[in-house]
């Protein structure tokens, strides 16, 4: 899907936050940040993508057997995204269709919009989650009510909210109502995506920025600010990932 090029407001939007929904100051303030033209896509890479890659030759898995959230070749995990694939995995795939891994600042934009897609005062109006601030999140809060994200377990047998329960991961097209204003789907909950940005972690380790959090994350940490520094070698079946791509 492509992204227009120019401004979006990166960060945390304190007028915004709810009592509860303010606990990660080091994202803010807000930033005015410049983003050149690019396209993203529209569902993070899936099980079934990602095993064809590997069949093919051009892609590897390391990671454990299926089963829960570990979804390659996992029977009726096909639609899920791909789990328990590292940084430089991620980045092959990618790279083995012509694409790169999304930076920070791509990711955060196609959630939140751009100030041409945000109505009124770009600052003050820009959404803290894909769909908007809070609205149409009853009991977010409180019964943790699963219509726009998978989060806070919502998949699982005790929530009663989602079947079926026996895979903790969903369908990445599972949440339309939490589709960004671009059209850009499973950007929160579910799994947590590596993006291109890396530096080093707080033992010095080589590691990438991860946005978002999986499935069993809160409803505070499923906000666009909400990032992660991994160290590259990691496999986690709350991490998937996927790609951008240049527009000229």
């Amino acid at each position: 899907i492509p992204i227009p090029e120019g401004n979006f407001w990166s960060g945390c939007n304190d007028d915004v936050n709810a009592p509860n929904f303010s606990d990660y100051s080091e994202w803010c303030p807000q930033t005015l940040v410049n983003v050149g033209a690019y396209c993203i896509y529209e569902t993070p890479v899936t099980a079934c993508q990602y095993e064809a890659c590997v069949i093919a030759g051009d892609c590897a898995y390391t990671g454990g057997a299926p089963g829960y959230a570990t979804t390659y070749a996992g029977a009726g995990a096909e639609r899920h995204p791909i789990t328990e694939v590292n940084w430089a995995q991620a980045k092959t795939y990618c790279e083995s269709r012509g694409d790169r891994l999304c930076t920070g600042f791509e990711w955060e934009k196609a959630g939140r919009g751009g100030c041409e897609a945000v109505t009124g005062d770009c600052k003050a109006n820009t959404p803290k989650f894909p769909w908007g601030h809070l609205n149409g999140v009853a009991g977010m809060l409180g019964d943790f009510a699963c219509t726009h994200a998978n989060f806070n377990f919502c998949m699982s047998s005790t929530s009663g909210s989602q079947e079926p329960f026996y895979w903790m991961t969903s369908p990445v097209d599972a949440f339309p109502a939490g589709d960004s204003v671009y059209g850009i789907k499973d950007l929160v909950g579910n799994a947590g995506e590596w993006t291109s940005d890396t530096s080093l972690d707080w033992e010095g380790n080589p590691a990438a920025t991860v946005k978002s959090m999986g499935f069993s994350g809160s409803a505070q940490q499923m906000s666009l600010e909400r990032e992660s520094l991994v160290p590259l070698g990691t496999l986690e079946f709350q991490i998937g990932f996927r790609c951008c791509g240049d527009l000229p």
